[in-house]
């Protein structure tokens, strides 16, 4: 497996998003260490950012950078790019989020962390992580750090009480077409849904978490009155009501001080 690396589908939904960001965020990806096999743009029609997709596509061709025509919904927007893809391993980006250099590589070597160094790419691939997550940064819209998310390892319990899993982790494309793909029924919810069932399916071992963090959550007045909405009583009635449909009857470091000045420190699982 020395030489095979999994092929990562970076999805990037842009929702309108300013395009000084949507640059920051796609220079992000394209600065990978180890590189996507494919950022796949997800783009409504008359999208602010249509042309800057389109010229970005013309300097990093068009099977690494594909653009795909979407409704403005951007969950339906999501599974969309899902069917699309072609990587072993789907990662979501917002178009305001912000990958650390190491973000693919780091994610990629905890999927296969513990498995034989010797072990065929296909069969690693059905061992390792069904999905690899990691600490991220809150910052402001300058990107500048204002604090650690406090992220934790999934388990079925913790994950029936709330969503604890961000969407800029690796998830592996045959087991969401094994769950049903999306379920955008659920609006904002659709991916907690996602990832009870496939926690459900595939086991707490198949999660994977690392304390490093490796990308950046941009704070804006926007996203930040969203949060906001999700506390909201719908949006907490929704919630519930996806932990109930999974609820069981028989149910028995991150140092700051070097950021910005010296590399991230080795991967720590």
């Amino acid at each position: 497996m020395a030489e095979e690396v999994p092929k990562v589908s970076v999805l990037m939904a842009t929702k309108d998003m300013p395009t000084a960001y949507v640059l920051q965020a796609v220079n992000s990806i394209a600065g990978q260490t180890l590189p996507p096999h494919e950022l796949i743009a997800l783009l409504p029609q008359n999208d602010q950012n249509v042309g800057l997709f389109a010229h970005y596509q013309t300097i990093m061709g068009k099977d690494t950078l594909r653009i795909v025509a979407t409704e403005k919904d951007v969950y339906k927007a999501w599974r969309l790019g899902m069917t699309k893809a072609t990587g072993d391993y789907i990662a979501i980006f917002d178009s305001d989020d912000f990958a650390l250099p190491n973000h693919t590589l780091h994610l990629t070597q905890l999927a296969f962390h513990g498995l034989k160094p010797d072990i065929e790419m296909r069969d690693a691939i059905q061992q390792g992580a069904v999905v690899a997550y990691s600490q991220f940064f809150y910052a402001d819209e300058r990107l500048n750090v204002t604090n650690l998310a406090k992220l934790e390892p999934a388990t079925l319990e913790l994950l029936r009480r709330k969503c604890i899993i961000p969407c800029p982790c690796l998830v592996l494309r045959s087991a969401i077409e094994a769950v049903g793909w999306l379920d955008t029924s659920y609006g904002d919810g659709c991916m907690y849904d996602l990832w009870l069932k496939l926690i459900e399916k595939y086991g707490e071992a198949r999660f994977k978490f690392s304390k490093c963090p490796t990308w950046l959550y941009r704070q804006r007045p926007a996203n930040r009155s969203q949060h906001e909405a999700m506390e909201a009583a719908e949006i907490e009635n929704r919630k519930r009501a996806i932990q109930e449909s999974y609820r069981r009857t028989n149910e028995p470091c991150c140092d700051l001080s070097g950021f910005g000045k010296k590399a991230l420190e080795p991967p720590k699982f």
